[in-house]
């Protein structure tokens, strides 16, 4: 009478297993609590651009009328970089960025190399882009950046291209 269920191992296997994860998934680090967790370190440069100032912006610089759309839909950019932070700060970022959750984004991008991370996520909602991250972790230069917003995805192209030029001013001179 005292026989073991034979699914009984099998049940303890499996919750140990979803434990295991279970306790994986609380160290990772969402976005939003990797920014926080460095904003303030010393070295670290931090930047917030409120929605007001991201709408001004559209009224000073020659820019093209798509631009001018994609900045009525930013509502705020968080930017951090670490290059004047010591080895050990870079360094613990580049790990937790390893770490990272990406659980409810979409991956854009997505490089890893044996001591870099590149990510770019898109957090969407009913077809439009609400969140965009960018994370770029090196050895010796980490940074991250947030975009709140609430653009299509045909939109962040344009972002991406007026982020590569290094300015906003996208309109050609004459």
């Amino acid at each position: 009478q005292n026989k073991k269920n034979p699914y009984t191992s099998m049940k303890k296997a499996i919750l140990s297993i979803l434990i295991a994860l279970a306790c994986q998934a609380s160290w990772a680090q969402s976005a939003h609590s990797l920014y926080r967790a460095f904003k303030n370190i010393k070295g670290v440069e931090n930047v917030f651009i409120p929605r007001l100032v991201v709408a001004g912006t559209r009224l000073i610089g020659d820019m093209d009328t798509e631009t001018r759309m994609i900045l009525n839909h930013i509502h705020s950019i968080r930017i951090m970089n670490l290059e004047e932070c010591n080895d050990d700060v870079r360094k613990n970022f580049l790990k937790k960025a390893e770490m990272l959750n990406t659980t409810g984004y979409h991956e854009l991008i997505s490089a890893r190399g044996e001591r870099e991370r590149t990510l770019i996520m898109l957090k969407m909602k009913d077809d439009r882009v609400k969140e965009v991250v960018v994370l770029d972790a090196e050895p010796k230069e980490c940074s991250m950046v947030i975009i709140k917003c609430n653009i299509t995805p045909e939109m962040v192209n344009k972002l991406v291209d007026i982020a590569g030029k290094g300015n906003i001013n996208t309109k050609p001179k004459k």
